[in-house]
């Protein structure tokens, strides 16, 4: 004896069997949909801050921020950074900063030689 809820699965699953294994067949997909659960959590936090009132505007440039926001993080360009360069491409952003030297904070001096002080 099967429960309704059984059925359903199985139905489920036989109709779309050929698209649950995808990512056995192509590199770079996912086995999970964690990358998609991730990027609806800032949505669902606004959505319990603002109790659900905005206006279809307000919804459609927040998700513009966020589809932004999301794309800098997940190619490891800081959003502020992005937003105050003035650029319109993400990715043209992130390849001229790779390009440019940048100095990692383990190479920033901590203070100045005792010396150094001293002579000036």
């Amino acid at each position: 004896m099967h429960s309704e809820t059984a059925a359903k699965l199985k139905e489920r699953l036989e109709k779309n069997r050929d698209k649950l294994f995808t990512f056995l067949s192509f590199d770079g997909v996912p086995w999970n949909n964690n990358n998609a659960e991730h990027a609806v959590k800032p949505f669902a936090k606004l959505r319990h801050v603002i109790g659900g009132v905005t206006t279809e505007k307000g919804i459609r440039d927040y998700l513009v921020l966020l589809s932004l926001c999301e794309t800098c993080k997940y190619m490891g360009v800081d959003f502020l950074d992005f937003l105050r360069s003035g650029e319109k491409d993400i990715h043209a952003f992130a390849v001229s900063l790779h390009g440019r030297r940048r100095r990692s904070p383990t190479r920033e001096p901590k203070a100045l030689p005792a010396d150094a002080s001293a002579e000036k």
